[in-house]
């Protein structure tokens, strides 16, 4: 979380496993032990999507280092449910305010002072401020957070604003999203406010090395992770770019650049940053290494696939198979 660089890694064939909903958790384990007992790591917290076999894990084995869930994993999720609870006939009031509604639980997140409790209850308090109710101080299950955090709206802004109406069919399927039993319980895990903004990072680097359309073999696979990783580190922290030489209807010299990016999740055009040139040094070093290497014969070996192959068993003989083999025709 403090330097945003990629500490450990392990590669997981599925055949190791038996099952792919697995290999996640295997890799998970294997990482979070070397971390532990190999590097001698003092882990005091660790973030997560709401994978069950991680989470169970980090409650069993694990539980000396604080659970937190990945507010944006989170986010995704209940703005999935919202989306699907808004395209049924009758809550399309709804749609609106997904935006705001998912706003606010960031919002929550990070002013809840780190205190759960208090973040379930600004969180629940969603279900009046979309009524156009800013105080509630009757309700005794938010005793903690009685009233909306944003400034009085003024008598303009209170008429522009298109409320949900109480007991409507948008708002119950709001309550039903936003209050579900399990969503209070894993919110909690969102109090600590932490985010894998930076392991999505390299995914996206870890596509131009290892393209998930094609397909790698183990020793590849393991090669193309270890420069993934080794190109993130590197470029961890890139300044923004800045205009230098304006030009006309451009910013002024020193502002900061953007592009316009259309995302498909939202259908909209949004702003981002730019950042400077990535910096490629490290390859010069990865040359001189492969060259010395060769010339020294110090070369690592390759490291061994577990399997094969992703079958969980052994291919019979062609003969045998030849035997129980039939045409359709």
């Amino acid at each position: 979380m403090s330097v945003q660089k990629v500490v450990d890694m392990e590669l997981v064939q599925v055949s190791e496993t038996g099952a792919s909903q697995r290999m996640e958790a295997v890799g998970f384990q294997r990482c979070m032990d070397r971390v532990l007992n190999d590097y001698k790591l003092n882990v005091k917290r660790f973030a997560t999507d709401r994978h069950t076999g991680i989470r169970k894990l980090m409650r069993t084995k694990y539980s000396s280092v604080k659970h937190n869930f990945d507010i944006f994993h989170l986010a995704k999720n209940i703005k999935s449910k919202l989306r699907k609870a808004a395209k049924k006939k009758g809550n399309e009031e709804l749609e609106p305010w997904i935006k705001s509604i998912i706003n606010h639980l960031w919002f929550c997140a990070r002013a809840c002072n780190k205190d759960q409790e208090l973040l379930v209850q600004m969180w629940s308090s969603v279900v009046y401020h979309v009524l156009g109710q800013h105080e509630w101080s009757d309700d005794p299950n938010l005793p903690l957070f009685q009233k909306c955090g944003h400034d009085p709206l003024t008598d303009l802004q209170q008429r522009k604003k298109i409320w949900l109406k109480a007991g409507s069919s948008a708002h119950e399927a709001l309550k039903k999203v936003a209050l579900a039993k399990r969503l209070l319980k894993d919110i909690r895990f969102l109090a600590e406010f932490m985010h894998t903004g930076a392991l999505e990072v390299f995914h996206n680097v870890l596509l131009k090395y290892a393209p998930k359309r094609l397909e790698f073999g183990y020793s590849s696979m393991t090669a193309r992770l270890k420069l993934a990783a080794i190109d993130h580190n590197q470029n961890v922290g890139r300044a923004k770019a800045v205009v230098k030489k304006p030009h006309k209807g451009s910013s002024a010299r020193g502002e900061v650049q953007y592009k316009k990016v259309f995302t498909k999740m939202t259908k909209s055009w949004v702003l981002k940053a730019r950042y400077e040139a990535k910096n490629y040094d490290y390859v010069k070093d990865l040359m001189k290494g492969v060259v010395y290497r060769r010339q020294t014969r110090t070369i690592d070996p390759v490291p061994a696939a577990p399997a094969k192959n992703i079958a969980p068993t052994e291919a019979p003989s062609k003969e045998e198979m030849l035997k129980s083999h039939a045409s359709r025709f």
